[in-house]
């Protein structure tokens, strides 16, 4: 899948070598003379204001506040979406917690490996995606799925899922406590019911988890009880999960609504995370600056379908995250994409350029 540069020959690198280091002597050279020559022109000019210009230098700490104001890139930046020229990422990640947001159009299906190896599958996008999604997992070789979520009764989430459930063992399975008249939730409820899976209703809480793996917080905050939503895209179920100092915030189709409600019931350092998959595909009605600015991500992601009729990600969206200096990564121009989350760092795989 990804390429690697051809290797030149010995005497080709050290031609180069010696072009380099040619080119580079003459850089310092030419450099050193500009410095000079800028130097006498501020000793000219005050020669009180460049001696003391001087000593303060000499006296600055390497590292210290002073010199970070210089506009020198800090080292914790986020990763890219570029597609990577490598055949492994820069960083090694053994023991990550690997995401995949599946490319499946105008819909969400993401697979998520904790280090511990466990499975887990949030949502299944429309019916015509099922095969996609079982080629895919397949080839992650998964024969059963430790959990199982359907964020909200939507067909562009749970329409593959009634295959998935016929498809593979699922230890654990969880859904919201709402219905929908549609033949396609039916499906759903009766391919749960023939393989005797008793789904668990998920309310956020303080305290409310999925158990999965231990190292690796799940932590449910939405949809919390006894609020009443109204549109069902705000009964998604929405999941903080945390691994070390990385996390990623997958949002469902929670729209304004229920982020005002969860960041009315959760303190907002509870939402912070690296990864945001931003809430309803990017539309305009999810993710406001308040939740933004509490979630605070490095990156966010949008899945949604190329050309779709809504317009999604909403423009305001993008702009928001552009102001707040996050990196967006999306299905619809770059397919799949690939998180990986050791704890301390994120590393980014995409499956085309945009």
């Amino acid at each position: 899948m990804m390429q690697r540069k051809a290797r030149s020959s010995r005497s080709q690198k050290r031609n180069v070598s010696r072009s380099r280091k040619a080119m580079r002597s003459k850089a310092v050279v030419l450099g050193c003379a500009l410095l000079f020559v800028l130097a006498l022109i501020a000793y000219l000019r005050d020669p009180e204001a460049f001696t003391q210009g001087l000593e303060a230098v000499a006296q600055t700490p390497a590292g210290s506040d002073e010199l970070q104001q210089t506009g020198i890139p800090s080292a914790e930046t986020a990763p890219s979406c570029s597609p990577s020229t490598s055949a492994q990422p820069e960083t090694e990640f053994d023991g990550a917690l690997e995401i995949y947001v599946l490319d499946v159009g105008q819909g969400d299906s993401i697979f998520l490996r904790a280090p511990g190896g466990e499975t887990m599958l949030i949502d299944a996008g429309e019916a015509q995606y099922f095969s996609e999604i079982d080629s895919f997992l397949k080839e992650q070789d998964v024969a059963s799925l430790d959990v199982v979520v359907a964020t909200h009764p939507h067909s562009d989430h749970i329409g593959g899922m009634s295959q998935i459930i016929e498809a593979y063992e699922i230890e654990n399975f969880y859904m919201p406590a709402v219905t929908h008249t549609t033949a396609t939730f039916e499906k759903m409820l009766s391919a749960l019911e023939a393989r005797e899976i008793t789904p668990t209703i998920a309310y956020a809480s303080s305290h409310a988890e999925i158990a999965w793996d231990e190292d690796v917080s799940v932590r449910i905050f939405s949809p919390l009880e006894g609020m009443d939503y109204e549109d069902l895209n705000d009964w998604s179920i929405v999941l903080n999960i945390t691994y070390g100092e990385t996390g990623i915030l997958l949002a469902g189709d929670a729209e304004a609504y229920a982020e005002d409600a969860m960041l009315a019931n959760f303190p907002a350092e509870d939402f912070a995370a690296t990864v945001l998959k931003l809430g309803h595909h990017g539309s305009s009605t999810s993710t406001t600056e308040a939740f933004l600015s509490a979630v605070s991500p490095q990156i966010a992601i949008v899945s949604a379908g190329a050309g779709n009729s809504y317009g999604h990600p909403d423009e305001e969206t993008l702009a928001l995250l552009e102001a707040y200096g996050v990196t967006v990564c999306r299905t619809d121009e770059q397919g799949t994409i690939h998180i990986m989350l050791d704890g301390k760092a994120a590393e980014i795989e995409v499956e085309k350029a945009d």
